[in-house]
């Protein structure tokens, strides 16, 4: 199951990361200045994730390839990992794709502690795809049934 962990930096601003079910980081989120922006950030991932128009396919000048994640006004929501081939690039764009939609229920976890906001619906493209909750163990996004 892909999650998203919550985070905050040295610098107060929060971050998510989105992990595969391996436990491998997919993408990292910029910088926020609030737990709610940064899970808004949250949200335009699932809604932004659905369209291939919004995965901008890039080459690093070391060779690698990676992503990043566009909202529909140009911003970066979130770029990825670095892979070795185009190949595992494109792998990871359309393990988002499915992941935020075909999958299993999402997790948001925040390791933020016990103060955790509840957030937003979380709407994609093809409706409402789940609720981002306060659980005893963090903040958890799961799509309805």
């Amino acid at each position: 199951m892909a999650n998203f962990v919550i985070t905050q930096s040295k610098n107060g601003e929060f971050r998510f990361i989105l992990k595969a079910d391996n436990g491998q980081v997919i993408l990292n989120s910029e910088g926020y200045s609030s737990k709610a922006a940064a899970l808004k950030g949250v949200e335009s991932v699932i809604t932004n994730s659905q369209s291939k128009n919004n995965f901008e396919q890039k080459k690093a000048n070391n060779g690698k390839f990676y992503f990043n994640l566009k909202a529909a006004n140009g911003r970066i929501i979130g770029t990825s990992q670095m892979y070795k081939d185009a190949a595992g690039r494109d792998n990871g764009i359309g393990y988002i794709a499915m992941e935020l939609v075909e999958g299993e229920p999402l997790q948001a976890v925040d390791d933020l502690g016990a103060d955790a906001a509840v957030g937003p619906a979380l709407v994609g493209d093809d409706g409402a795809v789940g609720l981002l909750d306060r659980g005893d163990e963090g903040l958890f996004v799961e799509r309805a049934q």
